[in-house]
């Protein structure tokens, strides 16, 4: 059954990156491609006993990212990026090709 959700929120996540997000160019979308990829993370989590440490520091990256987003005081396009802000005055920077490597290797763990 959450094999079924994984594929579905992976292949949700690819087609905002590949095909939404170069049509719109709202790097916005960027963090909804994350929240989708924490989304599978959190299941593939679950699912899996044993992860490398590069898809364990992928689900980790992306779930900080999404909490980040979700307590950021201020967040802002930045060219072709999105940035969040956080109180402490540091920032994190989403990019397509950060996000692309984050679904590239969820993909791989399915």
């Amino acid at each position: 059954m959450s094999h079924d959700v994984i594929a579905k929120k992976l292949a949700l996540a690819d087609h905002i990156l590949t095909q939404t997000y170069p049509l719109v160019q709202d790097p916005k979308l960027l963090v909804t491609v994350c929240q989708t990829l924490d989304d599978a993370g959190q299941l593939l989590a679950e699912e899996r006993r044993t992860m490398t440490p590069e898809q364990k520091q992928t689900i980790d990256t992306l779930h900080v990212v999404v909490q980040k987003h979700k307590d950021a005081p201020v967040e802002f396009r930045r060219r072709q990026n999105f940035v969040i802000c956080e109180d402490d005055f540091k920032f994190s920077v989403l990019s397509k090709e950060m996000v692309a490597k984050h679904l590239r290797i969820l993909r791989g763990m399915v």
